[in-house]
């Protein structure tokens, strides 16, 4: 899959919006970031699936900087392209769950090293993190790239080719 095509008012569905309160336009940024990585790595899949599984190599790490999360330096305000933030891109994932763009299908438990001079020092702390996220309505597409991948005419299925999202997820 080279693309996919979305709706011409995707930035006022609901669930973008929601997210813009509480990220502001980094909200908008996340969620189209995210769909062109469950695009780019379900578009090499056969079947289709768009469905990411984080597990080495894609992990924490790499969604934080495929997503654009990071720490922002206190002195400058900007963000500290040095510093990749897993808990931000963590909260931007359960962000999109509570907005519903996406379902969260299953977590996992990850041990988080931590420095807390109240607690002694570093220290392990354990937390569930979701590990398979699908992005809803995706699945629609589906069989047209099952079509597609049998050498069918690809006008034989809607966007002839491209992934089409119609606010969030809905296929026109």
């Amino acid at each position: 899959m080279q693309w996919f095509k979305h709706s011409k008012d995707f930035r006022n569905s609901a669930a973008i919006k929601l997210l813009e309160r509480k990220h502001g336009a980094a909200g908008y940024a996340y969620a189209l970031k995210f769909m062109e990585v469950i695009a780019e790595i379900a578009g090499k899949r056969k079947p289709f699936e768009p469905t990411l599984t984080l597990s080495p190599p894609y992990d924490w790490r790499w969604l934080a900087i495929e997503l654009g999360c990071y720490y922002v330096d206190e002195e400058t305000g900007q963000n500290d392209l040095r510093c990749p933030s897993e808990e931000l891109a963590v909260e931007v994932i359960r962000d999109f769950e509570l907005a519903g763009f996406v379902s969260i299908e299953q977590e996992c438990e990850y041990h988080i090293r931590k420095y807390d001079a109240a607690k002694g020092g570093a220290h392990v702390e354990t937390e569930l993190r979701p590990q398979v996220i699908t992005i809803k309505g995706m699945k629609q597409w589906t069989e047209w790239h099952d079509l597609k991948n049998r050498n069918k005419k690809p006008d034989s299925a809607p966007g002839n080719g491209k992934v089409h999202f119609s606010g969030m997820g809905t296929p026109e």
